[in-house]
């Protein structure tokens, strides 16, 4: 009978895996590790936060949701990296700016004081670097077409 169990449970796990990505196992089946629950995790971000989980990313929610303008810039880019960041991403700004689909990633400190927040929008994932309120430095980690 304990053998039968075992050949059952080894052959569902393979059927779901065969089924399932990895990624999608992970968020769909949060485990419990003793009282603490693990995070859901996205296989670009790393794990998965909420929009209100410190000052930068509520920043970012906020930031994302309103129109690219001249004062979005001057609000919301640190003024030594402001020129630069609307060259080089001005256009990505534009397109992607007054989103509602975002995905935050769980913020990293750093010990300079900046934080660090992946966001996944519709088509891109995104890195950001904030120091205080403002945008410091961002790259594009990945990029659907």
């Amino acid at each position: 009978m304990k053998k039968r169990r075992t050949v059952f449970a080894v052959l569902m796990l393979i059927l779901v895996s065969s089924i399932l990505p990895a990624a999608e196992i992970r968020s769909a089946l949060p485990a419990l590790h003793g009282s603490t629950a693990i995070l859901p995790s996205d296989s670009v971000l790393g794990q998965i936060g909420d929009d209100d989980s410190c000052d930068a990313v509520s920043l970012l929610s906020k930031a994302f949701r309103e129109p690219y303008s001249f004062e979005w810039t001057e609000t919301y880019l640190h003024e030594s990296v402001r020129s630069s960041l609307v060259k080089l991403f001005g256009s990505w700004f534009s397109e992607n700016l007054q989103s509602e689909e975002m995905i935050f990633s769980v913020p990293y400190f750093n010990a300079d004081g900046t934080v660090g927040v992946n966001v996944r929008f519709l088509q891109s994932c995104v890195a950001f670097l904030l120091d205080g309120p403002q945008i410091v430095s961002m790259r594009i980690i990945s990029e659907e077409q």
